[in-house]
């Protein structure tokens, strides 16, 4: 997986197909509930992993996992339209002429302010993903020290969270996005301000029946996320596409590497005085997050306006909203 790219290379593809077949008004809908479907996956998979390699042996474990990707490959070549485009192998660039080309995708000049836009989206991607992945890696440690819980309960709590995330997903990019219209920048902001409160009142929480009633609250959890490569595939031309959902990508898989050990870390050196201190790192990272998502409003608010003043054909973009 390591060299082949394994789950990154096979969610990006996935984002970037569904980017580049689907129109700007389904897209932040249609990338929302493919992230959503990764978020409930990936911890139910850990969590199942444990049950079955010790009841099954890991030779059973890892041929259901052959299986279930003999399955996706099966879908992927029978169902799923190929809608690439033919070129000439021999036109195909170099490995670092590929990367460097990624690059300069991201930062090349464009008209008005969608370079400052991208750049932004960019920051702000590895930022929203941090607190999803540093809060779980020590969630049961916190659960287990602070409430007693065992691996039953922690599980039921996981599986009550996770539906709980995917509903909140649904609400926010299917009806709040399709169905209301609202712009992306918006629902950023909404759900950064959100995951602040919800870190806030996981740090204060007491007693179980408080920790299980503050996911009420965090039904916005996670939506940045997809949010971020609606903004980003928005603001690029098709062409480019993969390329910057790739440096997205490539950002996003540095973030295991730093949150995890400064998660952990947080957690052992403040567990006896105040157990949920791990959780105030969400709320630090959430306010630069905020801030982000209110420089891309006002970004776009400047290009809209430009936008209004050209011809359409002059215009890189011209289907982006105007911020309500």
């Amino acid at each position: 997986p390591g060299v082949s790219g394994g789950k990154l290379l096979l969610f990006t593809g996935a984002n970037v197909y569904i980017s580049d077949t689907t129109n700007f008004e389904d897209r932040t809908f249609r990338l929302g509930f493919v992230n959503s479907m990764y978020c409930i996956a990936y911890p139910v998979g850990d969590a199942l992993s444990g049950i079955l390699t010790v009841n099954l042996g890991f030779i059973i474990v890892f041929l259901i996992c052959v299986s279930i990707n003999c399955v996706a490959l099966w879908i992927g070549i029978y169902f799923i339209e190929d809608t690439s485009v033919k070129y000439d192998p021999a036109s195909v660039e170099t490995f670092t002429d590929q990367i460097w080309g990624n690059v300069k995708v991201a930062i090349r000049k464009r008209p008005n302010t969608s370079r400052k836009i991208i750049l932004l989206t960019l920051v702000a991607a590895p930022l929203v993903r941090s607190p999803l992945v540093g809060e779980y890696s020590v969630l049961y440690l916190f659960v287990r020290y602070k409430f007693g819980w065992t691996e039953t309960i922690y599980g039921y709590y996981a599986a009550f969270q996770l539906f709980g995330l995917f509903v909140g997903a649904i609400f926010t990019l299917g009806f709040l996005s399709k169905k209301l219209g609202m712009e992306d920048s918006k629902l950023g902001l909404i759900a950064s301000a959100m995951d602040m409160v919800s870190a806030t009142l996981y740090t204060l929480v007491q007693t179980s029946w408080q920790m299980c009633v503050v996911p009420v609250f965090d039904v916005f959890h996670g939506a940045a996320q997809s949010i971020c490569t609606s903004i980003l595939t928005k603001h690029v031309e098709s062409n480019e596409l993969a390329k910057i959902t790739s440096v997205k990508t490539f950002l996003e898989s540095i973030v295991p590497s730093l949150a995890t050990p400064l998660y952990n870390f947080v957690y052992i050196q403040t567990f006896e005085i105040l157990p949920g201190a791990h959780y105030l790192l969400s709320v630090c990272l959430g306010l630069p997050i905020f801030i982000i998502f209110w420089s891309i409003r006002s970004n776009e608010a400047k290009l809209k306006l430009d936008l209004d003043q050209k011809k359409p054909s002059d215009s890189v973009n011209p289907t982006i909203e105007s911020p309500a």
